[in-house]
């Protein structure tokens, strides 16, 4: 959770300095270059969210050896299992990130309603009451990287009648 906080600080960051480009882009009527904008933002959001998916799972004993310190071999398996299943989020996470950012910088509210909507409870909570109870603690840690899926549809759909 700790890193993955890293990685949603990156992707908050992307998001953030995309809106004051976006919005006047937006503002002075230039769509166009507002939507070039959205394209390198999420450009860099996808490349970004492979990296640390990658990371996760090229690295995942020494990442858990960093929050195991006494080399527990339980603790370690657990970790790296859920590193694995965790970092599957990263890639959705930047864009879903981003699409949000830039549809509240364009004055699109509902998409970005729709999507930090889903990102942050309509999407997580039934997910959480859900897969636990499916697929035990594996269910634990798929609970974000399939929420972030969900908000990605989400997004896709609220986007593709925008576009």
């Amino acid at each position: 959770t700790n890193l993955a906080l890293i990685g949603t600080a990156i992707f908050t960051g992307i998001g953030q300095g995309l809106q004051p480009l976006a919005s006047n882009s937006f503002g002075t009527g230039d769509f166009k270059k507002a939507k070039r904008f959205l394209y390198w933002a999420l450009v860099l959001a996808s490349v970004l969210g492979v990296c640390f998916y990658l990371c996760g799972m090229m690295f995942p004993t020494e990442i858990a050896s960093v929050f195991n310190r006494e080399a527990q071999a339980e603790l370690e398996n657990i970790a790296v299992n859920g590193i694995r299943l965790y970092f599957l989020a990263f890639l959705c996470m930047g864009v879903n990130i981003v699409l949000s950012a830039f549809s509240g910088a364009v004055s699109l509210p509902k998409q970005a309603f729709a999507v930090s909507a889903a990102r942050g409870f309509l999407a997580v909570v039934p997910l959480a009451l859900i897969l636990p109870k499916l697929l035990g603690l594996n269910g634990v840690w798929l609970v974000i990287p399939i929420s972030e899926l969900v908000t990605l549809l989400v997004g896709a759909m609220c986007w593709r009648k925008t576009l």
